[in-house]
C-alpha cells in the first residue's frame, strides 16, 4: 500500500489507548507503564501475521510475565477466538472491529510489532518487511 506507515515510531511515547483483552482485563498504557511491553497488531487472514503470531506465542511461552498485548485490526471474537483455537495459541488478545485503536499506531499494513520499554517509549518497530524471533524481542525486551 502507497503511503502505508507506522505514525507511532522508535523514540515515541506510545499513544493513549484502552482494549479490553480475551480474559476480560482492561489494558491502556497506564497499565502497562513500569515494564517492558510488546504490542502487536494483526489480522487471521494475513500471511505475514500467520508467520508472527506462533513467534509471539513463543516469546509469551518463554517470558509469561512480559505485557504482550495483541490487538486485532477489524476481526471480531468469533474470528480470533476460532483461529487462536485451531492454531492452539493461548496468547491474550483483544478483538477490534474497526480501525480505532489500530490507526492511533499505524495508517497501514499488518503485522505491525511495536517493543515498548517500561517508560512507554517505543525501542523497536516491525512491519510486514521483518518477522522477529522470539529471542530478538526477548532480548530487546529485557536487554536496557
Amino acid at each position: 500500500e502507497p503511503g502505508r506507515e507506522q505514525i507511532v515510531k522508535t523514540g515515541d511515547r506510545i499513544p493513549s489507548f484502552s482494549v479490553t483483552m480475551n480474559d476480560g482485563r482492561t489494558v491502556t498504557p497506564a497499565d502497562l507503564a513500569g515494564a517492558p511491553s510488546v504490542i502487536v497488531f494483526f489480522t487471521t487472514r494475513c500471511g505475514d501475521c500467520r508467520r508472527l503470531l506462533p513467534v509471539i506465542q513463543e516469546v509469551h511461552e518463554q517470558r509469561p510475565d512480559l505485557n504482550l498485548v495483541c490487538i486485532s485490526r477489524e476481526e471480531d471474537e468469533t474470528m480470533v477466538n476460532r483461529y487462536w483455537a485451531d492454531n492452539s495459541l493461548t496468547l491474550p488478545y483483544s478483538a477490534q472491529t474497526d480501525r480505532t485503536v489500530y490507526n492511533l499506531f499505524a495508517n497501514g499494513g499488518v503485522p505491525q510489532t511495536y517493543v515498548v520499554n517500561s517508560d512507554l517509549i517505543v525501542i523497536a518497530t516491525f512491519d510486514d518487511r521483518q518477522t522477529p524471533t522470539a529471542d530478538q524481542l526477548i532480548e530487546l525486551c529485557y536487554s536496557r
